[in-house]
């Protein structure tokens, strides 16, 4: 029976995101330990984050760590949320503060085909963030 839960987020960027959001955990204390719950708990968070604009967010950033020595039967459960990443560079890994990533704007061709990537491109629609090309011919 799960008893104590307390949620561990070590980065700023990511814990502001996670209380902006206000998601409410599957995790409850008196509920019965269930695997499944657990998993899905990770991958809510997973996607809270990635679809804020931490592209980079994996879910190797996530740790449960369960403590189930108590002798009265009731676990206590930290959810742990890293506070960097690390960045293969050069052979190196390099440890990286997680950001927020936002897309300016989005280029969309209509009906682009690799034979003809040299050919020049019309303007169909444009709006502030968004173009719609097709392929002059």
């Amino acid at each position: 029976m799960l008893d104590t839960i307390k949620l561990k987020i070590e980065s700023v960027v990511l814990d502001s995101i996670y209380k902006d959001a206000g998601i409410r955990s599957l995790l409850k204390s008196g509920n019965q330990y269930n695997d499944n719950i657990f998993r899905q708990e990770a991958s809510n968070v997973l996607k809270l984050f990635r679809n804020s604009g931490v592209y980079h967010f994996s879910d190797a950033a996530l740790g449960f760590y369960v403590d189930s020595t108590r002798a009265d039967y009731k676990t206590n459960v930290d959810f742990l949320i890293a506070k960097d990443r690390y960045e293969e560079v050069d052979g190196k890994y390099i440890k990286k503060d997680y950001k927020v990533h936002r897309i300016k704007e989005i280029n969309v061709v209509t009906d682009y085909s690799y034979t003809k990537k040299d050919e020049a491109f019309k303007i169909l629609i444009c709006t502030k963030a968004l173009t719609f090309y097709r392929m002059t011919n």
